[in-house]
């Protein structure tokens, strides 16, 4: 059980360090448009995104602790709260975007 918490933990550490890197590949360096006008949605999204850029390293962290720890102590509770956490910030921010995009300038004409 204690090897199964380990490695998921470290699954966890890769996730919060490549998710942030994905998502700047994939949008964040493409946002705006040819002539350089970036909508107010896609500001909005790029300061989310600073957001999650500055919270999933600290829970990479978190997960990379527990890891280690999964060896000594049993982590799995801690384990799971951190997981439960991780991903109800990541739905969060993105219902926020979901949000905001009702609301905001998306740059869309008629």
């Amino acid at each position: 059980m204690m090897k199964m918490n380990r490695n998921l933990s470290y699954l966890f550490v890769i996730i919060s360090f490549a998710a942030p890197a994905f998502i700047n590949v994939v949008y964040i360096r493409y946002l705006g448009f040819p002539d350089g006008y970036v909508t107010e949605l896609e500001k909005a999204g790029r300061t989310l995104y600073y957001v999650f850029l500055c919270l999933s390293p600290v829970f990479g962290a978190l997960f990379f602790y527990l890891g280690l720890s999964a060896a000594k102590q049993k982590s799995g509770r801690p384990l799971l709260i951190s997981i439960v956490v991780y991903i109800a910030t990541c739905a969060a921010l993105i219902l926020v975007y979901s949000a905001l995009g009702l609301f905001l300038d998306n740059g869309r004409g008629g």
